[in-house]
């Protein structure tokens, strides 16, 4: 029996392609590797005490005396990143050592540009059987100029982290890589994606890829159509919206027109909805109830299976995001929220909208739209909508080939 693994860079992203991928290889041993690391730490922290133990094949890589020092309460993130660079080398060999003795037959990697990829990526005889897959909707292209400044929330800590980048360790191995394009990291890593519109920007620069289906696309589709046909006379409905801050993407002007705009929405849609918050797991949930104060605590989400959120929703709002393709193969209608969208930088946004039923500009418009599912079976016709939306999405490309 062939040996394979996922190596987690943030859980969220990994375990979907892990899962996917044990549907499509039954006959493989699968292991879902964590890589015990500082970055990510945070938000993978909280995955391995609530949701690691309940996933088969799970592997947490003992890193000896660094895995200690991330568990001590009183030390400082940055004091664990400072040791978890002064002891790499340390961190490397155990990390090389472990994938050595498992001797995989393939490597899956979700990104290259956590620490962990990149210790994989400097051996070769593991890059050799590494596969970079695509984990999300990436924006490679370079971006249209803007004169909506991006104004960081600490810059004293981002100056400090800069010294030290620079002046403590100028020649560390890790460090010194200051490439963060997806597939760049290393380019003699097999790269497989799936989004067609990057497959431009690979062959321009002449970075080899295979196009493939998203492994996940199919499996949530299977997943849940095999539920019930939805309907909204089970009470209020249900409106998840999916808030985000895009302040270091876009600018503080656009982050506070979008807060504007999901507050107003959230007064607007409370009397008639069920309203409920999911919150990126990477972001921090005070930060948002501090936005939304009048909504109560049982009703702002972070930690729970994003898809099973979505589908427990009869419609989701979100902006620019990846929920939005989830929701169309989930079969719950998505809207895009995408105010002032002339101050977002992003080069590619049909990627998002498209596979939204509406692209609203401002609150009323969202609002209006989710008004409409009330009367004359509107949300019937939404969801078919959807059904031949997902129709086309799925299929388009080649099912990986490891």
């Amino acid at each position: 029996m062939k040996k394979a693994c996922v190596v987690i860079s943030y859980w969220y992203l990994s375990v979907p392609i892990y899962l996917s991928l044990k549907e499509l290889y039954p006959k493989y041993d699968w292991k879902l590797i964590d890589p015990n690391e500082f970055m990510g730490m945070d938000t993978n922290n909280i995955f391995r005490k609530n949701k690691s133990q309940k996933i088969k094949g799970y592997t947490l890589i003992n890193t000896g005396l660094l895995s200690t020092i991330f568990k001590i309460k009183i030390f400082s993130p940055w004091l664990k990143s400072f040791l978890f660079y002064f002891f790499y080398s340390y961190y490397n060999s155990l990390l090389i050592e472990y994938f050595n003795k498992e001797n995989f037959d393939h490597i899956v990697l979700t990104s290259d540009w956590f620490h962990s990829a990149k210790s994989i990526g400097s051996c070769s005889e593991l890059c050799d059987k590494s596969i970079l897959i695509q984990p999300c909707y990436l924006d490679l292209w370079k971006r249209k100029l803007s004169v909506n400044k991006v104004i960081l929330p600490y810059p004293f800590v981002f100056a400090i982290k800069t010294f030290l980048r620079k002046k403590i360790f100028p020649l560390h191995p890790i460090l010194k890589i200051n490439e963060t394009r997806f597939g760049f990291i290393n380019k003699k890593v097999r790269l497989l994606i799936w989004d067609e519109n990057l497959s431009e920007f690979y062959k321009e620069v002449g970075r080899k890829f295979e196009l493939i289906s998203n492994p996940i696309y199919k499996s949530l589709f299977k997943k849940y159509k095999s539920y019930n046909v939805r309907n909204l006379d089970k009470g209020l409905p249900i409106v998840t919206l999916f808030p985000a801050d895009y302040t270091l993407n876009f600018g503080i002007d656009y982050q506070e027109k979008l807060i504007a705009e999901y507050k107003l929405l959230f007064k607007d849609l409370s009397t008639n909805y069920e309203v409920r918050l999911k919150i990126h797991p990477n972001e921090n949930i005070l930060f948002w109830k501090k936005i939304f104060k009048t909504i109560s605590s049982d009703k702002i989400i972070k930690e729970e299976d994003p898809h099973k959120v979505i589908f427990e929703s009869d419609f989701i709002i979100s902006t620019n995001s990846y929920s939005s393709v989830e929701a169309l193969l989930i079969g719950t209608p998505c809207i895009n929220l995408n105010p002032n969208s002339e101050l977002i930088s992003i080069t590619n946004p049909e990627i998002y909208t498209k596979f939204s039923l509406l692209n609203a500009s401002d609150y009323k418009m969202a609002k209006n739209y989710i008004d409409k599912s009330l009367i004359d079976n509107n949300y019937q016709k939404y969801l078919q909508d959807l059904s031949l939306k997902a129709k086309e999405l799925l299929g388009q490309h080649p099912e990986i080939k490891l």
